[in-house]
């Protein structure tokens, strides 16, 4: 592996002898939740913070437009910037970021890098509705059917809940409360009802026999209406 070198580059600077170089065992970064920035005219005031507490790099997690979920890493678009830095009069892009981040190494003395996420894409995105080939799903992917059928038993687990299916056995239609969490995990009745257990159980003693005698499974998948099993 060849470290990367880390430049604070001064456009009006022609000598290379004059550009300062940072080491990698010199970087004190500091990370920032970029969809908490706020507007984009506000950042630069809540970014100086960062050199004026002795920071030499900021790491920006994702900036592009987020997915509902909200969360920093599930990106619903990634050719835009998050709405939420826009002001009622601009709409801001990446050129706008370019130009802070180029004036935080010039004259802040400060680098920046940002996280490139291809691989956390939001499930309201309009590219993966085009293209739903690129995502996770029982056609390329057969080898997650358990967990789909896992993800199916839970949300309508969550469904009946919320509709009070299970207020007389002490769960709420609001699962607010460590007590109720308590209640669905201890109360195995209720478990085996959703048969989740089968989900995360293996035969032990059954794999460790195919381990100690070099024994490989081949599993075919056989399919048969709406029923699967394999063999």
């Amino acid at each position: 592996m060849v470290d990367p070198i880390l430049s604070l580059s001064n456009e009006a600077s022609e000598d290379d002898d004059e550009v300062e170089t940072l080491g990698m065992d010199s970087i004190q970064c500091q990370t920032v939740i970029s969809k908490l920035l706020g507007p984009f005219p506000e950042w630069e005031g809540r970014l100086k913070v960062s050199q004026e507490t002795g920071y030499n790099m900021i790491h920006f997690t994702p900036i592009q437009e987020l997915g509902q979920s909200n969360s920093a890493y599930s990106i619903r678009n990634q050719l835009c910037l998050n709405p939420s830095f826009h002001t009622k009069d601009k709409t801001y892009g990446y050129d706008d970021v370019e130009k802070l981040v180029k004036e935080m190494v010039v004259n802040w003395e400060i680098l920046s890098m940002t996280d490139l996420v291809l691989n956390h894409t939001a499930n309201d995105s309009p590219w993966l509705q085009e293209h739903p080939e690129c995502g996770y799903n029982l056609v390329n992917s057969p080898h997650l059917k358990p967990a789909f059928l896992v993800d199916r038993i839970l949300l309508h687990f969550s469904v009946d809940v919320g509709n009070g299916k299970y207020e007389s056995r002490g769960i709420p239609d609001i699962v607010d409360k460590m007590e109720h969490l308590d209640v669905i995990v201890v109360d195995c009745t209720l478990i085996n009802t959703i048969k989740i257990i089968p989900f995360y159980s293996l035969l032990v003693c059954f794999y460790i026999f195919m381990h100690f005698h070099n024994i490989t499974i081949k599993c075919n998948f056989i399919t048969t209406g709406n029923q699967q099993s394999f063999t």
